[in-house]
């Protein structure tokens, strides 16, 4: 994948197979859509609801749709899948964030205006199996995020770690610092497990306290990866003139609202660049 920087164009990111995955999960989404029974309005925001995730990454994806197979299909699902595949019972926060406790009853409320039969259940079938294939791998826009902290932040950054050839040189971080937003914890975890396991990270379901404190690592850890429910209030341009959409909300309110954490008064760079 070809991503710019302002006017400049920056070499090619190879997509890897994750990003024939998500070109694949598309397709069947599509034609999932296209044969599913559906009851009214809820049961189209099931289907819109997916469609989000898998824009986000599979991650979220994957964990949305085995939640929307147990409410249609539950035999598809594997036995013993892992508990934190498992949220029909338990926090709500857990998967959402506090904030999105109600949004998430709503989405499973969705799930039950859906019925797949014949086709539908083979569709739903074979995106179960290919999202969990390709489950934590990394994804075109984590490559290319990957390939941005590299260049300007630390070169030695790698999926997994740094590799042991790697010179204290290129282990050192510069101290440009980056927030990283999403709408999904899933997402978040995804993020920060591939790209940096040492980046500050606040969602929903922190306390107040959890909160203060992640703030305050951000300076040190280099990069901040943020949902949305977290992304209100926070004052962030004496810190950081950097941000990535690593996922495009659907609200374009919620653009702004990110943006916001850095482009204001009080920002200290002469430029801001809020990449997406």
């Amino acid at each position: 994948a070809t991503y710019r920087e302002g006017e400049r164009a920056i070499d090619t990111v190879a997509a890897g197979a994750s990003g024939t995955a998500d070109l694949a999960l598309s397709e069947l989404l599509r034609q999932y859509a296209g044969v599913v029974e559906v009851k009214g309005k809820r049961g189209r925001l099931a289907l819109v609801n997916l469609q989000k995730r898998l824009l986000s990454s599979i991650d979220a994806f994957a964990r949305t749709l085995a939640r929307h197979a147990r409410a249609v299909a539950p035999e598809l699902l594997a036995a013993g899948r892992g508990d934190d595949d498992d949220d029909t019972g338990g926090a709500l926060s857990d998967e959402y964030g506090a904030e999105d406790d109600r949004a998430a009853e709503d989405d499973r409320a969705a799930d039950a205006a859906v019925t797949a039969t014949g086709a539908a259940r083979a569709l739903l079938a074979q995106m179960i199996a290919l999202a969990e294939q390709h489950r934590g791998a990394p994804s075109p826009k984590v490559l290319a995020l990957l390939d941005w902290i590299r260049r300007h932040q630390c070169p030695a950054v790698a999926i997994g770690g740094a590799p042991a050839s790697a010179s204290r040189a290129d282990r050192a971080w510069t101290p440009l610092r980056v927030i990283v937003f999403t709408e999904y914890r899933d997402t978040l975890q995804h993020v920060r497990t591939q790209v940096a396991p040492g980046a500050a990270l606040i969602h929903g379901g922190l306390t107040r306290e959890q909160r203060r404190t992640a703030l305050e690592a951000f300076p040190s850890a280099g990069v901040l990866l943020a949902t949305d429910a977290a992304g209100e209030g926070l004052n962030l341009q004496a810190h950081c003139h950097n941000l990535f959409h690593f996922d495009v909300p659907w609200n374009p309110g919620r653009i702004e609202q990110r943006n916001g954490r850095i482009d204001r008064k009080l920002q200290q760079a002469d430029e801001v660049r809020c990449h997406y």
